[in-house]
């Protein structure tokens, strides 16, 4: 291990309203190493990467960059500096193309004139930069017009265009299938012969012994502890991230006879991207949609939502015929969406925890116009206390959460309607391993007694094994195979996704 440390945060300290985010933390890391950063949702990792990004000023303690005490006063400052940071949140222009989100700020490198930059050289130096990273994007599409994952891609080649000594990565494998965190694998290591520190973070703790070679463990704001990563296993990584041993990570399944159809679905089309489908959903149930990433699982959700319109085909709710021309059509139907886009679709991020959940069901509580604040705090309360979200107040802007309070937000807002169908696209993305376990068992509660009917589309296959009652897998946007809970296995799954027979 090269004994030159790059980077060191010494007894950093920094507080939010009614929040102490990091408490004398103690970091640092080599140069040319992959170290990983973990811990649970508000743990601090977020904090602690925008700090050194230049986001936020610490409150106490020092920054040193190449044995140079910092001062970073904008994430410029840390750029130029050699720190290049790829955060979790959604931080791309959207309507502006691929070329010029990765050369923003880089203009005058590509201008033709004093105010004029050459579109042509700029997007060919983008195809370049793409092209060398083994990416196919088009550098001319709008950002607004790219997948999760291709967003993702486009993050974190604009943090490798500027040649970054100490390039941070918070949770940069959510949106990805396995065969893109494979890639980025192969990028991160050719990144460390080179000698570029990686700081790695993610929930993924599966992922770690693949890439990383320490990891720096915190709780509650403070460091934990550092430990060689081939020294430490996933069960001690959690002990230490918790304070406690998780025990069994899904609950367990119900043995049921099929009840009442809540949902059909015939012969739905969506110009070229789902084809022909067919799919029922019965009271209580947890169904899973398996299969590669792109292949129209999350469309489909949308177009049941009401986000696409479809082209042919026929959804009845409950044996009547529905008409589900928005969302608004499918959340009076008793239908609800939790998105995998939380910051984009799913939360209005300058608005506090209060307005959040509340707005699905503004009408609820409205009498002439007037809101009746009492009751509309007693619900929250209720459910925030259900939900175990980690706040001071219901005045807490979301931006201000960690990713998993974020997304209990989310599906507290849509819980407060009574919905009969939850559809959910990747709900624990981003999200820790005890959280994920909050969730499970939630899920697990409201089929089982609240019985509600769930669609779960997830990337993550155990988290499909272990959750779902029944899965289907669809391929090329058609459902080209369905497995009871006792026939699913990986190795099937996997087969009817790539299209291999037996």
């Amino acid at each position: 291990m090269p004994a030159e440390e790059i980077v060191q945060m010494k007894k950093v300290s920094k507080a939010f309203p009614g929040i102490q985010a990091l408490k004398e933390v103690t970091f640092s890391c080599y140069q040319g190493e992959i170290h990983a950063l973990v811990g649970e949702n508000g743990a601090g990792k977020s904090t602690m990467i925008k700090i050194l990004g230049g986001v936020f000023p610490p409150d106490k303690g020092e920054i040193v960059v190449k044995g140079r005490l910092c001062h970073f006063k904008s994430p410029s400052d840390a750029q130029r500096l050699g720190i290049g940071v790829v955060h979790q949140e959604f931080s791309l222009v959207p309507y502006i193309s691929v070329a010029e989100n990765l050369f923003l700020g880089m203009e005058k490198r590509y201008s033709k004139r004093r105010f004029w930059f050459h579109a042509a050289n700029l997007c060919r130096r983008a195809e370049e930069v793409l092209s060398s990273l083994g990416l196919e994007i088009d550098p001319r599409a709008l950002v607004c017009e790219l997948g999760p994952a291709q967003q993702k891609w486009v993050e974190i080649a604009k943090a490798l265009l500027r040649k970054p000594e100490v390039l941070i990565l918070d949770e940069p494998t959510a949106p990805f299938s396995n065969q893109e965190v494979s890639h980025l694998f192969h990028l991160l290591r050719e990144l460390k012969r080179e000698g570029t520190t990686v700081v790695y973070i993610s929930h993924r703790l599966d992922e770690l012994p693949q890439i990383a070679d320490r990891v720096t463990v915190l709780k509650d704001g403070e460091k934990v502890g550092t430990y060689a990563i081939n020294e430490i296993t996933e069960d001690e990584l959690i002990l230490r991230m918790t304070g406690r041993k998780l025990g069994e990570l899904f609950p367990p399944k119900r043995k049921r006879t099929r009840r009442n159809k809540i949902l059909e679905i015939r012969n739905l089309c969506l110009d070229d991207i789902l084809r022909d489908i067919n799919l029922d959903l019965y009271e209580g149930e947890i169904l899973g949609i398996g299969g590669l990433k792109g292949h129209g699982q999350d469309i489909l959700l949308r177009t049941i939502f009401g986000v696409y319109p479809l082209n042919r085909g026929e959804i009845r709710v409950y044996g009547k015929k529905a008409q589900i021309r928005s969302p608004r059509d499918a959340c009076r139907l008793g239908i609800a969406l939790v998105t995998d886009r939380k910051e984009v679709e799913g939360l209005c991020m300058v608005l506090p925890i209060r307005h959040n959940m509340a707005l699905p069901t503004l009408h609820q509580r409205q009498v002439l116009g007037f809101i009746q604040m009492k009751k509309e705090t007693r619900d929250l309360h209720s459910m925030a206390n259900a939900l175990a979200i980690h706040a001071p107040s219901l005045g807490q802007r979301v931006r201000q959460l960690s990713g998993g309070n974020k997304q209990k937000v989310v599906i507290g807002k849509w819980l407060l309607t009574d919905p009969r169908i939850i559809l959910a696209i990747d709900p624990t993305a981003g999200i820790d391993v005890a959280t994920k376990q909050q969730l499970y068992h939630l899920f697990r509660r409201l089929a089982d007694e609240g019985n509600k009917s769930i669609i779960l589309v997830s990337s993550e296959m155990k988290e499909l094994l272990g959750l779902c009652d029944r899965i289907v897998v669809m391929r090329e946007g058609g459902i080209v195979a369905e497995f009871g809970s006792d026939e699913a296995t990986e190795e099937n799954i996997l087969r009817a996704a790539i299209g291999v027979r037996r």
